[in-house]
């Protein structure tokens, strides 16, 4: 059995530990505290039952691989540690520190991130050569594609182990160099962010920006909802580590985006944004 620790417990942890959560794989969750790990135990236990629809006695089966703790201990013997905590550089630099001390020179270390940089990651970690980044596409369990980012550092082993690894999980792994918003949101944000100008200069509302590039462009969502859905506070900190890494004026966020998140219009995690939910 492969020993897979995720550190964090919120949504994009609930979903990673989903897609590994079965008898080959021992797992192991690492959240901060007692009540995070006690919550995420149960959201876990009712994401099997009511969205895979597994029944009772198959997800005690496979949770039985399951261990959650608080104790960044149990990590110790992992085959690979993927930290899924925010897009925090100085948190994750810090918790990055912390698992290196604590898994043999042979693990693999992950950092789950949309748009911060590996190499900068890369260049306060003592094992290099095992680091990289796994980008993970929200609704993990739904979505076929995993960036695997690798830094200037990462060996051939890692990235073929990670690429198997993805395999075995039934998505599609694509390697790319690091670079800023790496492959997907190096195109996708951007666009978001031009539809947002065009709401701001009242070229069109909202409604008729997302007709056009559903209709005209074979969108299956338009980009104001899907900023909605992604969360314009993350759309925002996506572009932000773009423009930061590349000072590149593509990637400048629009002030109707920076408006929006100050005034907590989120999107549908709040059930506000563009849209009313």
């Amino acid at each position: 059995m492969m020993k897979i620790s995720i550190i964090g417990t919120g949504k994009m942890a609930l979903g990673i530990v989903q897609v590994f959560l079965n008898e080959r794989n021992n797992i192991t969750v690492v959240g901060r505290s007692k009540e995070s790990c006690s919550k995420f135990k149960s959201t876990l236990f009712d994401t099997l039952k009511f969205k895979a629809k597994l029944s009772d006695e198959k997800i005690i089966q496979i949770m039985s691989n399951c261990i959650v703790s608080h104790d960044l201990n149990i990590i110790n013997g992992s085959d690979i540690v993927i930290e899924a905590i925010i897009e925090d550089f100085s948190e994750k630099i810090k918790i990055l520190k912390n698992i290196e001390m604590l898994v043999d020179i042979k693990s693999i270390i992950a950092t789950n991130t949309s748009s911060i940089s590996i190499n900068k990651l890369s260049e306060k970690i003592e094992y290099k050569k095992r680091f990289l980044g796994i980008h993970f596409f929200n609704p993990v369990p739904l979505m076929g594609l995993i960036e695997i980012v690798k830094s200037d550092f990462t060996d051939d082993t890692t990235l073929e182990t990670v690429k198997n690894l993805i395999t075995d999980i039934n998505k599609i792994g694509i390697i790319t160099k690091d670079t800023p918003g790496f492959i997907v949101n190096r195109i996708l944000i951007p666009m978001i962010n031009d539809a947002i100008i065009l709401l701001e200069t009242k070229v069109a509302d909202a409604e008729n920006i997302d007709l056009a590039m559903k209709l005209g462009a074979n969108f299956p969502i338009g980009p104001l909802a899907l900023s909605d859905f992604i969360g314009n506070d993350i759309v925002l900190n996506i572009l932000d580590n773009m423009f930061e890494q590349s000072n590149n004026d593509r990637f400048k966020s629009s002030n109707l985006l920076k408006n929006m998140v100050n005034s907590g219009l989120l999107g549908k995690k709040v059930k506000k944004g563009f849209y009313n939910y």
